[in-house]
């Protein structure tokens, strides 16, 4: 079976990473390809603008603790009061603002990251976030945001990755997704490449995108490789060939 999408680059991060995979995927009680099918998916797709990125994610490296702490303020509170901005669309939705270096997908994974930086809010203070050693960015937004685009060790971006997997299943469980399931379909009657498939389209599209989408009419049930579902990026063989290969690499 081939393995396109997937180049070697990537299989070699899964597997090298794969204990890491494994344990944060444990905790979290998501599939360990869904952990990291996201990741290895946006490392298929090109970026035109990867050059000109580096230079805004050197500013936002350069950022001290103080500035990076008042501009997620701004865009954490834009995020969860779009009216108050005269906002649209939720703020989530907005790619590359040239004047908000936040707005820009880093590291192995192209994390968005205001979307890491809520997982980080959201779980920091909990039993589930020191299990996954989120406390350690307790006031080091600046140590997060290099862990995040950390290319040589992946181990956050790992573990934001599988939040959003979490976040993923639960949209699809008791959100706004699970309405949308053909009849006698659920998130529980999907086969592993079937739940893999779908959160790799949370994890590329964003739960506002495809909220929108839905309320657009343009994804009228969400049952895997259909052509009016939340379907496969790329068709499904791809996705049975990752969840197998991950699955036969135990370390």
């Amino acid at each position: 079976m081939s393995g396109k999408p997937w180049n070697s680059d990537t299989l070699a991060l899964v597997s090298n990473n794969a204990p890491k995979i494994a344990a944060v995927s444990a905790t979290l009680g998501v599939l360990p390809s869904a952990t990291i099918v996201g990741v290895a998916r946006e490392r298929t797709r090109p970026d035109p603008l990867a050059q000109a990125k580096q230079i805004f994610v050197g500013l936002l490296l350069s950022k001290n603790e103080a500035a990076l702490e008042a501009d997620w303020k701004v865009d954490k509170d834009r995020i969860l009061n779009p009216a108050k901005y005269g906002d649209k669309q939720n703020y989530m939705e907005t790619r590359r603002d040239l004047l908000d270096v936040l707005t820009y997908d880093i590291g192995p994974g192209s994390i968005d990251v205001r979307r890491a930086l809520l997982e980080l809010d959201k779980y920091r203070g909990t039993s589930l976030g020191k299990s996954l050693g989120l406390d350690q960015y307790d006031g080091k937004l600046t140590n997060f945001v290099r862990d995040l685009n950390d290319t040589n060790n992946p181990q956050l971006t790992i573990t934001i990755a599988g939040l959003l997997a979490r976040d993923a299943q639960v949209f699809f469980t008791t959100g706004a997704g699970k309405a949308f399931f053909a009849v006698g379909q659920s998130w529980d009657t999907l086969s592993a490449e079937d739940k893999t498939a779908l959160t790799a389209s949370y994890y590329l599209q964003g739960e506002e995108n495809i909220i929108d989408k839905i309320s657009a009419g343009k994804y009228k049930s969400l049952v895997p490789g259909k052509d009016d579902g939340v379907a496969y990026a790329k068709g499904g063989t791809p996705y049975i060939f990752f969840h197998r290969f991950l699955n036969s690499n135990p370390r």
